[in-house]
């Protein structure tokens, strides 16, 4: 069976003024149907870079520099922007933040779920 999201070997660097950093290096994850994935790191461990990388918004100076991106067997770095729109569909990022109270060891209420429903950076487009 194919996966939901398979992720091979994914690299992603940030150019600026003639330097390189890696932000992302040689990731690989797989996530079947109806699992659940949680990236947790510390701050600027590639979080945030490997979720905008995977539903391709990230912006320049960002750059994917190897690896592929699978979802439901479709590469999804190969696809169109109107493509993508619609594998996004009404998919929600819901990015962390330092002044968050969310305990891994615990359940989010529906308050806290719904309030971050409105910062995320995805809605169906």
């Amino acid at each position: 069976m194919t996966p939901l999201l398979d992720v091979q070997h994914l690299t992603v660097t940030f150019e600026r003024q003639g330097s390189q950093t890696t932000a992302v290096d040689d990731l690989n994850l797989t996530i079947e149907a109806g699992e659940t994935l949680g990236l947790v790191g510390e701050s600027g461990s590639g979080k945030s870079v490997t979720a905008l990388t995977i539903l391709r918004l990230l912006q320049p100076p960002a750059r994917v520099r190897g690896g592929q991106i699978l979802f439901e067997g479709r590469d999804l770095l190969s696809l169109s922007e109107a493509e993508m729109r619609s594998v996004r569909g009404g998919r929600t990022l819901i990015p962390a933040s330092g002044r968050s109270r969310y305990s891994a060891s615990g359940r989010a209420s529906e308050s806290q779920t719904k309030a971050s429903a409105t910062r995320c950076c995805l809605t169906r487009l």
